[in-house]
């Protein structure tokens, strides 16, 4: 894709990002001269979010490229998945997460705060694609990441 196809679904991710939750009504007009339109503000707002994540995925497809060969495949990129859709739930409650530490074994602890060294590792590194959806993780995970590689966890 060029740079222009990927300017174009940059305006499309911008427009739905600043005005998604002022669309009151989306209509479709099809070739044949039909127009179809749908004014239920939770439908509009799952089409927002379907085109607001496909748009995304395409510009990333075209700056990076598709994911690594079988990445899809792994317990981590299936791991990922299951993690992001529990935390995509606003009654989702990352204390209450939290909470539930001194219940999972003492080497497993570590191996949970081990991911999430690597994660605030990966989102401070320059390449990572920010918005203003992610760019105060990026940024706390700079300040972050000049501490943590300076310390080591062991596997015990």
């Amino acid at each position: 894709m060029n740079k222009e196809k990927i300017a174009e679904l940059e305006k499309v991710f911008n427009f739905f990002t600043l005005k998604g939750n002022d669309v009151c009504t989306i209509s479709f007009h099809l070739n044949n001269g039909e127009v179809f339109s749908i004014g239920y503000s939770d439908i509009i707002e799952k089409i927002i979010a379907l085109c607001l994540n496909e748009t995304e995925r395409q510009i990333y497809l075209e700056e990076f490229g598709d994911y690594p060969e079988n990445l899809d495949q792994t317990r981590e990129f299936q791991a990922a998945k299951t993690l992001a859709s529990a935390v995509n739930d606003y009654s989702f409650n990352p204390k209450r997460f939290a909470e539930t530490l001194p219940y999972i074994h003492r080497t497993l602890q570590q191996n949970i705060f081990r991911l999430l060294v690597a994660i605030i590792e990966f989102m401070a590194d320059d390449n990572y694609r920010i918005d203003l959806r992610n760019q105060a993780s990026h940024e706390i995970s700079k300040k972050l990441a000049v501490i943590l590689e300076r310390e080591h966890i062991p596997f015990i």
